[in-house]
């Protein structure tokens, strides 16, 4: 039995099951209750109800598990482990999904019924992307419907992904990048605001997610072994106007190794950190107070105003505004790549997943690369030829 948490009732829960009905079917029930004592309390009264056949209320049995009901356990379980920008994301979208499914019995929605729903989105104009996000959302639910045996068989398995143009991934080379950077110092000099060179510079020569570098604390970075822990990410929940700190996208914890460089960029910053921190207008608060990249008013510093700044450096020095923060990472991977780094090194580096990711990502260096290897194979037997003539 499986007891969940809801954050928004701020109630245990769990479903249990009854018995059955004269069709063979589980009759199941859904109870809550303040705490776990609570809930098991709880528990007991309901099965010894069914017992003596006295009911307070309706039992739902297994063939009228409606999608609704489906949707809100999974919700509980599976989206509250998510980042909170996320989390809002499939909230979202969840709602526009029950405007079509909800009161239908789960089990009897089948892959033409989710194939209409899928085609609705897209006579809709929504982006391939978007609509591949509500088939996952749909996978994901289906997928917990049948580890639960709330139907036997997982009806979005079977659709396949709508096919999106691959976008084409912007990066700098070696001498851009230096360029960009020296734009971040001259402009920090001129705004008195060191934070934001070095969280740029920090993305740029680690290719960690901009939201990993603004969650660093100092304790994360080891100066004498050269290494960065990255294990926290920070997220600006927009619905309700806060930051919160999570995990990494995978939940994984890596560690990143630095230059001597951006050792002493690093080694630079804090002598202004600690500056800073005589400085603050507002005491941080408590899980925010360690942050390396604190804002004069003692918060988390934006992403959005981190990116007005980054566009002022790239307009001084006559660079594309499209070009993002985030390609910041795609440059210092592919420039790894050019370099001759192996891709597992530079999947561990940016956090990927799996190193699939990364290869079919940045295809364009990869494919470069293999012109380059059978150029030097070519060349190498073209010399042994010679030679045997």
């Amino acid at each position: 039995m499986n007891i969940h948490y809801d954050e928004k009732r701020k109630k245990y829960w769990t479903r249990i099951t009854l018995g059955y009905n004269n069709q063979g079917k589980r009759i199941q029930k859904k109870v809550s209750a303040k705490t776990k004592r609570d809930l098991q309390t709880e528990i007991g009264r309901w099965i010894n109800n069914f017992k003596d056949g006295n009911f307070e209320e309706e039992v739902t049995s297994e063939r009228e598990m409606l999608f609704s009901m489906v949707a809100e356990e999974w919700l509980s379980e599976h989206v509250a482990e998510l980042a909170v920008n996320t989390r809002n994301s499939y909230t979202s979208r969840m709602n526009r999904i029950l405007q079509s499914f909800a009161s239908r019995v789960v089990r009897e929605i089948n892959t033409r019924d989710v194939r209409l729903f899928l085609n609705g989105l897209q006579d809709e104009g929504l982006t391939p992307e978007t609509v591949n996000t509500y088939r996952s959302i749909l996978s994901s639910l289906f997928s917990y419907a049948v580890r639960n045996k709330y139907v036997a068989e997982n009806p979005v398995s079977i659709i396949k992904q709508v096919r999106a143009e691959k976008k084409e991934i912007q990066t700098l080379n070696a001498l851009q990048l230096s360029s960009y950077l020296e734009g971040c110092k001259s402009l920090s000099d001129e705004d008195h605001n060191y934070g934001n060179y070095t969280s740029l510079k920090v993305a740029a020569f680690t290719g960690m997610r901009i939201s990993e570098v603004l969650a660093l604390r100092w304790a994360d970075i080891d100066f004498d072994k050269g290494v960065i822990r990255v294990g926290r990410s920070l997220s600006y929940n927009t619905r309700e106007k806060c930051y919160t700190l999570g995990g990494t996208k995978n939940n994984r914890v890596r560690h990143v190794t630095i230059s001597s460089d951006l050792i002493q960029t690093l080694k630079w910053y804090k002598m202004q950190w600690m500056f800073l921190m005589k400085q603050l207008r507002n005491e941080p608060e408590e899980q925010f107070k360690d942050l390396i990249f604190l804002t004069v008013e003692g918060k988390p510093r934006h992403r959005s105003y981190l990116r007005h700044w980054h566009k002022r450096v790239l307009r001084r020095k006559g660079m594309s505004e499209s070009f993002r923060i985030h390609d910041l990472r795609h440059t210092h991977a592919t420039l790894l790549l050019e370099l001759g780094e192996h891709p597992k090194v530079v999947q561990e580096r940016l956090g990927h997943k799996d190193i699939s990711v990364t290869m079919d990502m940045y295809t364009h260096v990869t494919m470069t690369l293999q012109k380059q290897t059978a150029d030097q194979f070519g060349a190498l037997m073209d010399e042994h030829s010679t030679r045997d003539a």
